[in-house]
């Protein structure tokens, strides 16, 4: 049995929370916002919303569980349920062997060292992670390391037919930072689990402005310079590289406002 969809209160406000915060213009707005819901009514939710599910977005960061250890006996047949697709039924039987030799023998002790790290360590694997997987890594970062975007750029929204580079990077920008203004409220709602309503960790929002990787001979590190608005100022231009040169570019005008994709344009 599948779990149920999350409905009801709690996804018509994350809906019109979205709705609101990137819809360009009222156009854009109803065909984002929940068609079965009368306009009083969502404008009562969208009150409601702050009330109750505005939560701060870093609120529950401090109370956290700290990251398991897993039972040793279950990562090995996990490993070993994983190998049986892809070998013969001997091939398995030599992997079944070595799998429970390291069990009863050095398996052990090795364990035992992760429970020491997570009495000591929130995250015993995020470090380890975070090294091996990226920071150690000394190959080349465009076309191995992993790009994403933030923005929900749609089709229904702004239309790749006849709309020009420029305008569009206005809009993507214009976009980045109305959700970098969300973040230095801390106005993201917080992420949670749709049967438990337990919440999940958003730290990873941290580093999605205003952070860079400095260059190392064998490891390079993260530096992050964001803040909220409760914790101080934050860095407010972007970096512009073009035709081989770089530039430095203030989005945010004397007033406090960001840009508007028109003056970013210009």
């Amino acid at each position: 049995m599948s779990p149920p969809a999350r409905t009801g209160l709690t996804e018509a406000v994350r809906k019109l929370q979205l709705a609101r915060q990137f819809a360009a213009s009222d156009d854009e707005l109803k065909q984002l916002q929940l068609k079965w819901i009368p306009g009083g009514l969502q404008e009562w939710l969208q009150k409601k919303a702050i009330q109750v599910f505005r939560e701060r977005t870093w609120k529950y960061q401090d109370s956290l569980p700290p990251l398991p250890v897993p039972p040793l006996k279950n990562t090995l047949d996990k490993y070993l349920e994983s190998v049986k697709p892809f070998v013969t039924a001997e091939e398995y039987k030599q992997a079944e062997a070595v799998v429970r030799e390291f069990e009863g023998g050095v398996g052990q002790s090795l364990h035992q060292q992760l429970l020491e790290r997570a009495k000591v360590k929130r995250n015993w694997l995020e470090d380890w992670f975070l090294d091996t997987t990226y920071l150690q890594s000394r190959h080349s970062l465009p076309l191995t390391s992993n790009v994403a975007g933030f923005t929900p750029i749609t089709d229904h929204m702004w239309s790749a037919i006849g709309v020009e580079p420029a305008d569009r990077i206005t809009l993507i920008l214009s976009a980045s930072l109305h959700l970098w203004k969300l973040l230095r409220k801390q106005q993201i709602p917080v992420d949670k689990a749709v049967l438990t309503g337990r919440p999940f960790c958003m730290d990873q929002f941290r580093s999605m402005f205003s952070t860079h990787r400095i260059p190392g001979v064998t490891k390079d590190k993260i530096v992050r310079h964001f803040r909220t608005e409760s914790e101080g100022p934050s860095p407010t231009h972007i970096t512009v590289l073009c035709k081989g040169r770089v530039f430095k570019m203030e989005v945010i005008d004397q007033e406090g406002e960001l840009l508007t994709p028109t003056e970013l344009k210009m």
